[in-house]
């Protein structure tokens, strides 16, 4: 550690009246004394100080019933104004009893400064100033030289109550230094003493404890700059110390060295959140370099989400957030959107609360979090589409009305889209099986393990791979591609279960609205199953295919059109293949070597 001048500050401790006041008394005797009269600066106020002493160690609060009667005579105290105007006066017991009172009359309306000329570094003191007339309190802040600034307004009279607190001795002759500093927020350095040490902390409260019940209280003074702040404990008797800051130890962590004055020593201590303890050998002179290191606060993140509603027979076939944006302006209020995390934060929000169709979930800490909207009756399908403070529209993927987010600082808003269920078609289905399964593929650039979202870090498109869909167990009876939109579906399917694969290669990751427990794809009341197919380090340029392949063998083609699920399909006579443009989704596996998830 490095010396520096010691510097005693304005103790606040417990106990009884010291010799202490006698002797600056005694010496204040040997000064010239400027009459009262002489504080005049033609003004119609006045300041009257009413001195008294309180058992040494008083940490009482009733200082008017403990400490008034007690007065103290011949006390010099000194008043400052504006305009270089100084004077001086000495406090004054009358009829034996009661405070020592010193009156500064006739003073102009002005700020003063008042000082007792105490020494600091042995007692406290607790100042109560109030009007004369009205009794209400005047503010008299204490500065660590044990001073006050005073405002008195033009006409006013003021009275002080001005209470000494002598500090409980211990009659040793040991002392404990403070050197106290801040590191920067976060701070996991080693060289605390280079980057933290002259960055000193001013008035900052510290407590000692001691043997016999000794306690007293400093405040850091920071007597050079860049250097430490200072506060010392003197008169220390040996034995087991503890010293602690009034800095909350929820929002700092401390490291604290110290060491043994004269020979350099390390002094061990017992360290925690809040301070330490140590042993004092007799008059041993103990310098601790304490280092507050703020944490590093997280910017919170914040999740908007506008809900709009889209109109029953809305295409979502190849649309965009700007498509979503133009057919479905209309928001909706009264839904309720549920923000959540697994064993924690949960916070439900209900649209319209945060502006029109809007909810907000705000001051959210780093993690990962779950979504799930209350999906309103008469709802065939959700989309969304988000930003992160305020870049790239990205498609979120969102399954049965939910889905999650990984949060860390960032603002995300989203534009979320319910739409209504169509009426049920008015032409006739055809005859034969109507069931389909509709391939979304993905491109991802990068290895699973890297992708944390793959909804946001996934685009939609064709990688160029063969897909073959065949019965459990089957041979392929049908394979194709997807369109540059990465759309592919295999139509006139029987109710029943299916296998998809691909030719070559094995995709990263895949999941489908409805698959039975042993992951095969399935197809019930003549109805379409999506299936999302993410394909990793997947190549970047788009195949030139539109289409998707011809059928198996032995199937073959009649000009028929059929409306299914909202989309129109040119279809055989047979099982026919179709690659449908636009569109996002999800994906499937072969299941005997990686089950789709539902």
């Amino acid at each position: 550690m490095r010396g520096s001048k010691p510097v005693s500050l304005q103790l606040r401790t417990r106990g009884g009246l010291v010799r202490l006041v006698a002797l600056t008394i005694a010496l204040l005797g040997m000064l010239p004394l400027a009459a009262p009269a002489g504080a005049q600066t033609g003004g119609p106020g006045a300041i009257e100080l009413h001195l008294s002493a309180c058992p040494a160690g008083y940490s009482g609060t009733d200082y008017f019933n403990v400490c008034h009667e007690n007065g103290i005579d011949s006390v010099r105290f000194t008043i400052s104004g504006s305009n270089a105007f100084v004077a001086q006066g000495d406090t004054a017991v009358f009829n034996g009893t009661g405070p020592g009172i010193v009156e500064f009359p006739n003073l102009a309306a002005a700020t003063y400064n008042i000082s007792d000329g105490l020494p600091g570094d042995v007692l406290s003191r607790s100042i109560y100033c109030a009007n004369a007339s009205t009794q209400v309190q005047v503010p008299a802040p204490l500065n660590n030289r044990g001073e006050i600034d005073l405002v008195l307004a033009a006409g006013v009279s003021i009275v002080c109550d001005w209470y000494i607190i002598p500090d409980l001795q211990t009659g040793g002759t040991g002392s404990i230094e403070v050197h106290a500093a801040g590191c920067p927020a976060g701070y996991t350095g080693t060289t605390a003493f280079e980057d933290c040490h002259d960055s000193g902390l001013d008035n900052v409260v510290y407590t000692i404890a001691g043997p016999g019940g000794y306690t007293a209280q400093g405040t850091t003074d920071v007597p050079q700059t860049p250097g430490p702040g200072i506060v010392r404990f003197t008169n220390l008797g040996p034995g087991t110390y503890r010293l602690d800051e009034e800095i909350p130890g929820d929002f700092v962590s401390l490291r604290i060295f110290c060491s043994d004055a004269t020979t350099k020593a390390t002094v061990a201590i017992n360290e925690d959140a809040n301070g330490a303890s140590l042993n004092l050998a007799t008059g041993q002179q103990v310098i601790c370099d304490w280092y507050v290191i703020p944490d590093q606060q997280s910017t919170p993140s914040t999740l908007t989400i506008t809900k709009f509603t889209c109109p029953s027979g809305f295409s979502t076939s190849g649309a965009t957030a700007t498509t979503f944006a133009n057919g479905c302006p209309q928001t909706t209020n009264g839904v309720v959107f549920t923000l959540s995390q697994a064993g924690g934060y949960s916070d439900a929000e209900t649209t319209g609360n945060a502006g029109s169709g809007a909810v907000a979930f705000s001051g959210l800490a780093p993690g990962s979090y779950n979504l799930a909207e209350s999906v309103p009756a008469g709802i065939g399908s959700t989309y969304a589409f988000c930003q992160i403070d305020g870049g790239a529209v990205y498609a979120k993927t969102i399954s049965g009305g939910k889905t999650s987010f990984g949060l860390a600082g960032q603002d995300v808003a989203c534009r979320w889209y319910n739409v209504l269920a169509s009426a049920p078609a008015p032409t006739p289905v055809p005859a034969g099986p109507t069931g389909s399964i509709t391939v979304h593929e993905f491109r991802c650039p990068a290895d699973k393990a890297k992708i944390d979202d793959f909804s946001k870090d996934c685009t939609a498109g064709s990688t160029g791979a063969t897909f073959e869909l065949s019965t459990p167990g089957g041979a392929a009876f049908a394979s194709g591609q997807t369109n540059a939109n990465g759309i592919l579906a295999f139509v006139r399917l029987a109710n029943g279960a299916y296998d998809l694969d691909l030719a070559q290669g094995t995709w990263c990751f895949a999941t489908s609205d409805r698959v039975d427990a042993s992951g095969n794809l399935l197809v019930a009341n003549g109805g379409n199953s999506d299936v999302f197919i993410y394909q990793c380090t997947a190549v970047t340029a788009l195949p030139s295919t539109g289409t998707g392949s011809t059928p198996g063998t032995g199937f073959a083609f009649s000009a028929l059109e059929l409306d299914l699920n909202g989309w129109t399909w040119a279809l055989g006579g047979g099982l026919m293949l179709l690659a449908i443009g636009g569109g996002a989704g999800f994906s499937h596996r072969r299941l005997e070597r990686a089950r789709i998830a539902a």
